[in-house]
């Protein structure tokens, strides 16, 4: 397209933007040629000194008086030294020392009592402004030719100071936000409009990022989302997508707000707050405001589902500033405002980010003890001190599980308090939650009862507790990335949370890393060789406490734990170690403190046996007893943590520390960037089961979105399903076939894009170790990109990626899932040019940096040990942890006909699971069915008739049901005491996908 037709869709673009500003908040727009700017100091000087006259106007009289006719020289000088010290949006703030007699104020705040009204008449004389195409080289220099790189689209002025730039793009114009984001990082950001204003917005008519502060070079990742969700979808007429920018970001009021309440500085920069940061303050402020004007009370609670990546301590700061001094009719709506944290976060994270905010002594008050919080609500206690916490203090951050009296706070009349609820898991300091269940001895033939350590979510306790009871003064927000449905449904308004940032959305912009894409299971390496007294008395106990005594002591067997740290030590060595640069670490979650300490023992003795330098910490609570010695973490740890300083900040900084073994700690509330790998050998599912996996999902320089989870207890199935609560994009590849890989790619050549020429000179240039074929292999991919663009509008292009994409993803599995390493060259290949060509039609990747990913991208193979096929984990089961459920064909499920079982029944399941293995009697029932089917000439007729076609269709539209019924039928009329046993939807699907192979390969061999 001609440069000239590019420049009017952006014009138009920008003449819309500048428009809404002009007639929705009064903005007044110049144009840079026809004024005159302070480059230097970045000062529209005519629209300050208006604004100083309009408010200030003897101080100005005065200064001019002092410093004479070069007034605007010498403030530019005062204005440039104060802003060495501070970033421009304090000094806005703080106003301009001029010297020990004058100080000239540079904004006003709107008050927040209605009778303030001298306050509120000084708020509305503060000038907004825009200037257009602002130069920001020589005057000279830049009105010689029209260059673009010159001059930045759009700069918001605020009383003259130039506080936010703007450069804007349009898609008609084969132009995306993207390259507005090349361009800023083309430019010189030493010159000062970039360091002077705080935030940088690249936008084109459907997406938009944003930057406050530019590295030494700038780089696209100094940029970050800014985004209203996946998708900014128009909301009314013909408006462009990235309406609320000038609706919403850039009203005056925003403005303002930022400024005051968000925006705070270190020697680093500063932090602007993503969309659903301020968006979800905002509805909150605003929710309250409304509510407590017509009540006059509050008992309100909020849930804010955001997830992990969504910067919530942030967005808890920022909360604070905005609701402490909220007054609603001229009064104060809180008198405190209480942070619920875990200790991490009240030593840390939070604390840190309150210093930097408020900036003043005595606001915050940090309690680790009641009667510190005690002291900080204003009570006097006769026998008790502390210096450091202020008395009756606006804000209190304290621990979850210290605040004990809540009751006592909401009885306290006239005083009105919000509480912030963090997201308090089981952390660090593992607290258990210790259950009775009924456990079969061996020994005795009795019952007996066994503790069983279960982790307690405390928030959840708290949340479930408000939320039975009515507090008229007392208002709730709590956050959390992983709401239970019984919060949801008790805290959530209408069924879902109050605000929501999805892990999608947290995923598509880049915060955190999709971890759910790359989880393999294991066949668990044990057998259970369970004896039954002498009497063989059948004595019933409900199935699930029995399979749980049984899977635990599964799980702490010497043998086993001593085959999975072989296992372990080789998947680290081959596919984790040189990731993240060669400091790549990993974690093993363990089902009890007796396995972890057993982990320790014996993965540190493979690791010795190999020869590997690489160590370990091990993390769990209090002593264990093993063969007659007490372990405990700090002594196991003391080779590998002399000082004994804080297990996590020991696995971080040792380099050759890269396997952290726990039990019931880290699984939550643990942010290690480096963690690359996880091995499971716990089952998990629902909540947990994501809150543990997403310790992976952080992001780290170098860390690729290639993570990886391998699960030993056969969870995958409750894993995927548990992320799919949380994440609508996870898809399964636990019935992954080659044969897929073959229709995506003859679905992809029907849509006509390219053709398998394509594909072999695309192979060819990638093989070729001639760097000069990085040109042509760049040129054919962006050929294909052009017809694509061409034939296809944007939905089926967006299929035509997706294709792609799925292809990508279910061959890297594929080819990790067999045990040899995966050989058909004609997937392979297509996997070379289905990878190249996604990243050349992915939007997010410019081509400097596709043709960098081609420099770098080999493939490899890798060996990994066999997942079982066959023995499928039941569909739909989840709801059965027993060994005795699963669904039955026409049955329903079977715990529902007979909800105890035997202890032998239960060992029969627990193999059959993870083994393979039917009873003796069970054997026998199916080697006649087997025998049987030889015989029936209908079913032998079927199958070959369809010999010619694809094997595993056959089976799923035509030979499983008639096999299904064959199975059952036989069952029940030959052997029906082993039904509930046989008939259980995995060992049904295995044995009948058996039978069918063997009955094809005879009949095959026959013809």
């Amino acid at each position: 397209m001609p440069k000239q037709q590019r420049k009017d869709w952006e014009r138009i673009f920008e003449d819309h933007f500048c428009h809404q500003l002009d007639t929705k908040w009064g903005y007044r727009i110049f144009r840079d040629s026809e004024i005159t700017v302070d480059k230097e100091n970045c000062i529209h000087w005519d629209r300050l000194e208006q604004f100083w006259e309009d408010t200030q106007r003897p101080t100005l009289q005065a200064v001019k008086s002092e410093l004479g006719y070069d007034w605007k020289k010498d403030l530019g000088k005062k204005i440039a030294e104060q802003l060495q010290e501070k970033p421009l949006f304090q000094l806005l703030r703080d106003g301009l020392k001029v010297n020990s007699q004058h100080t000239l104020d540079l904004l006003y705040f709107k008050p927040e009592r209605s009778d303030n009204k001298h306050q509120e008449e000084l708020a509305k004389k503060n000038i907004f402004s825009v200037i257009r195409q602002y130069h920001f080289t020589s005057a000279a220099n830049a009105r010689q030719e029209e260059d673009d790189r010159q001059s930045i689209d759009v700069v918001v002025c605020l009383n003259g100071f130039a506080i936010i730039t703007v450069e804007l793009k349009h898609t008609l114009a084969k132009q995306n936000v993207l390259d507005a984001v090349k361009q800023y990082c083309e430019r010189d950001t030493e010159r000062p409009i970039f360091y002077r204003a705080f935030v940088h917005i690249a936008t084109d008519d459907e997406k938009a990022k944003i930057a406050t502060t530019f590295s030494k070079p700038p780089t696209k990742d100094d940029f970050r989302e800014f985004n209203t969700g996946l998708l900014n979808e128009k909301i009314k007429g013909d408006d462009y997508a990235v309406q609320y920018l000038y609706n919403e970001i850039l009203a005056p009021e925003s403005v303002l707000n930022f400024i005051e309440r968000y925006l705070y500085g270190s020697t680093q920069g500063w932090i602007f707050p993503r969309y659903h940061q301020q968006r979800c303050v905002k509805r909150i402020y605003d929710d309250i405001t409304e509510h407590y004007r017509k009540k006059k009370a509050l008992n309100l609670r909020y849930l804010i589902q955001h997830s992990a990546g969504s910067g919530k301590s942030n967005t808890i700061v920022w909360l604070v500033q905005n609701l402490r001094n909220l007054h609603v009719k001229n009064q104060k709506v809180f008198d405190h405002i209480i942070i619920l944290t875990h200790r991490i976060n009240l030593d840390d994270q939070i604390s840190k980010d309150f210093l930097k905010a408020i900036g003043q002594t005595g606001v915050v008050a940090y309690c680790k003890k009641s009667n510190d919080v005690r002291l900080a609500l204003g009570e006097r206690l006769d026998n008790y001190r502390n210096p450091e916490i202020p008395i009756n203090a606006p804000v209190i951050v304290t621990i979850l599980h210290k605040f004990s009296f809540l009751k006592d706070l909401a009885d306290q009349t006239g005083k009105n308090i919000c509480f912030i609820i963090d997201e308090a898991h089981t952390n660090q300091e593992g607290k258990l939650h210790e259950k009775m269940v009924d456990v079969f001895d061996e020994a005795t033939g009795q019952t007996i009862q066994q503790k069983i350590e279960e982790e307690d979510d405390e928030q959840e306790e708290l949340l479930d507790e408000i939320a039975r009871k009515e507090f008229p003064n007392l208002c709730f927000v709590a956050l959390t990335a992983t709401p239970s449905d019984k919060t949801i449904q008790h805290f959530g308004k209408e069924g879902r949370a109050f605000d929501v940032y999805s892990m999608d959305e947290a995923i598509a912009e880049g915060y955190i890393m999709d971890v759910a894409k790359n989880i393999i299971t294991y066949e668990t390496l044990y057998e259970l060789n369970y004896k039954l007294p002498d009497d063989h008395q059948q004595n019933e106990y409900p199935t699930l406490q029995v399979y749980r005594a049984l899977k635990l002591k599964a799980f702490e067997d010497d043998e086993v734990i001593k085959e999975k740290c072989k296992i372990i030590v080789s998947i680290f060595k081959d596919r984790t170690a040189d990731k993240i640069e060669g400091k790549a670490k990993s974690m093993i979650v363990t089902s009890s403190r007796l396995s972890a300490v057993k982990y320790k023992l014996y993965l540190d003795e493979e690791l010795k046996k190999r020869g590997l330098k690489w160590k370990s910490l091990v993390a769990f609570s209090g002593q264990i007893n093993h063969d007659g010695t007490f372990y405990s973490e700090t002594e196991m740890n003391k080779s590998n943590n002399p000082q004994n300083v804080k297990i996590e900040e020991c696995f971080e900084k040792g380099d050759d520390i890269r396997f952290l073994i726990v039990a019931n700690k880290f699984q939550v509330g643990f942010s290690e960037k480096m963690l690359h790998t996880m091995f499971v050998d716990k089952a998990l599912q629902d909540r947990n089961a994501v809150q543990t996996i997403s310790r992976l999902n952080r992001i780290y320089p170098g860390k690729k979105f290639d993570t990886l989870t391998v699960d030993f207890t056969n969870s995958y199935d409750k894993i995927i399903k548990a992320f799919r609560k949380y994440q609508s994009n996870v898809e399964s590849h636990k019935e992954a076939n080659p044969d897929d890989l073959y229709k995506i790619k003859d679905e992809l050549l029907k849509r006509g894009i390219f053709t398998l020429e394509d594909v072999e000179e695309c192979v060819k240039l990638f093989n070729s170790e001639n760097p000069t074929d990085v040109v042509p292999l760049s040129v054919l991919l962006t050929k294909i990109k052009g017809i694509l663009q061409a034939k296809a509008d944007s939905d089926k292009q967006r299929e035509f990626r997706t294709l792609l994409a799925r292809y990508v993803s279910l061959f890297g599995f594929i080819r990790a899932l067999f045990r040899l390493r995966f050989k058909d060259k004609i997937l392979i290949d297509f996997n070379i040019f289905a990878t190249l060509l996604y990243k050349k039609l992915d939007p997010t990747m410019s081509a400097e940096d596709l043709e960098e990913e081609i420099k770098k991208v080999k493939l490899k193979a890798f060996d990994i040990e066999k997942i079982s096929e066959g023995v499928q984990e039941p569909e739909g089961g989840d709801d059965d942890e027993g060994g005795n459920g699963g669904g039955q064909r026409g049955g329903g499920n079977i715990t529902s006909v007979r909800p105890m079982a035997t202890v032998e029944e239960v060992v029969i399941a627990i193999n059959l699971r993870f083994k393979e293995r039917v009873s003796p009697e069970g054997v026998s029932v199916v080697e006649n069915y087997l025998q049987a089917l030889q015989k029936d000439n209908d079913l032998k007729t079927t199958i070959k008739n369809n010999l010619t076609q694809d094997e595993r269709q056959v089976y799923d539209l035509v030979i499983k049901g008639i096999m299904d019924k064959l199975y059952t039928d036989f069952i029940i009329n030959h052997s029906p005491q082993h039904y509930g046993e046989l008939t259980q939807e995995n060992i049904q699907g295995f044995i009948n996908q058996s039978a069918y192979k063997m009955l094809r390969e005879i009949l095959r061999t026959a013809a």
